[in-house]
């Protein structure tokens, strides 16, 4: 089925007068990670104030996560630094050839947004 969804969207976009082409981003294999390590070494900073005083305040899992940002090194922070930097050199040269970039979603993000847009856990998040 996704794939199904993935070719009649080329498609879709091709009979709009679209030339689709190809682009290869090698760094983008990288980026997940980085955008975990920043934001796990950022989140803690954003919330330490909190955190100290009114940890009550944040939900069990939330603060797990908040908690669990304290083992994030330093080292890690300024390698997926690196990473964003030649992601965002990356983009921009695809960018020197094409207008649109499009990519398909991993569908166990897809389900896993489905399941949570469907449950109250949404609320929970944001």
């Amino acid at each position: 089925m996704f794939e199904h969804c993935v070719n009649s969207n080329y498609y879709a976009i091709k009979e709009m007068g679209a030339e689709v082409i190809p682009v290869h981003i090698p760094v983008l294999s990288e980026v997940s990670w980085a955008q975990m390590k920043t934001i796990q070494s950022e989140a803690y900073a954003i919330h330490e104030e909190h955190l100290q005083g009114e940890k009550e305040k944040y939900q069990p899992e939330v603060l797990q996560r908040l908690e669990d940002s304290l083992l994030a090194k330093g080292y890690e922070y300024v390698q997926a630094q690196h990473i964003r930097k030649r992601a965002i050199a990356s983009f921009n040269e695809a960018f020197e050839l094409v207008d649109v970039i499009v990519v398909s979603t991993p569908i166990l993000e897809l389900l896993w947004w489905r399941e949570l847009r469907d449950s109250e856990n949404l609320y929970k998040i944001f």
